[in-house]
């Protein structure tokens, strides 16, 4: 838990369900990392997996935690599928408290390419549901990469997660890549303790975009499930 958070009850009327191309609902896949009960530094990887790869791309979603400093339970990072605070859906959350330092790495299309055509969009969308980045001063933004990789060439974009909403990051930024032949794509999260310390945030989705819904999240109760 970190300081700063939000003290009650909040509700967010936050896009969660998309009609794009999804790339990872979290409603598949359950895991925890990060709390090993080992002093860092260390880096711990897991895989997951989605036979139908209805809500991972792929049907595999591998994660890479490199828990630079903290201590035995904090920072971390999870999956957590069917959210009784937001109408049992699924969720990736971090947690850290002050002092902490990582690097979160999630990949798709790692044990095979996904030969992936995306151009029914023209962008990709991380939905940030929750967090407290925005809720002191100065505010702590946390920057996650995106990395795009295909047979004509690879890309990267980033942008820093601050208040709760949408993130885009369109194809243009990505000129490299032809998006009609994904390979692989990954996100990869830092945090940096001079730039954002203490902070819990929680995604909602990764998709191609398209026309959202809204849902109301209950903030105090999301902290409740991690």
């Amino acid at each position: 838990m970190t300081a700063n958070l939000r003290a009650g009850v909040l509700l967010l009327a936050i896009p969660i369900v998309a009609i794009g191309l999804m790339i990872d609902d979290f409603q598949a896949g359950a895991y925890e990392l990060g709390r090993e009960g080992t002093n860092p530094p260390y880096t711990v990887s897991d895989t997951q997996y989605d036979a139908g790869g209805e809500h991972i791309i792929g049907g595999q979603r591998d994660v890479t935690f490199y828990k630079i400093s903290g201590d035995g339970t904090q920072p971390n990072c999870n999956c957590i599928p069917d959210v009784e605070y937001a109408g049992d859906l699924g969720f990736s959350t971090y947690n850290s408290a002050f002092g902490c330092n990582a690097v979160w790495t999630t990949t798709y299309g790692l044990g095979s390419d996904l030969n992936t055509n995306m151009t029914g969009g023209d962008a990709l969308e991380v939905s940030l549901i929750s967090g407290d980045m925005d809720n002191s001063d100065p505010q702590r933004p946390v920057a996650l990469t995106l990395r795009v990789f295909s047979s004509a060439g690879d890309g990267s974009s980033t942008r820093d997660l601050i208040a709760e909403g949408l993130y885009s990051f369109p194809f243009a930024d990505f000129p490299s890549v032809d998006f009609a032949d994904v390979d692989r794509i990954e996100f990869e999260i830092v945090q940096d303790s001079d730039i954002n310390d203490a902070i819990d945030f929680a995604l909602g989705f990764f998709q191609t975009n398209g026309a959202v819904a809204t849902h109301d999240v209950d903030w105090t109760g999301l902290k409740k499930s991690y």
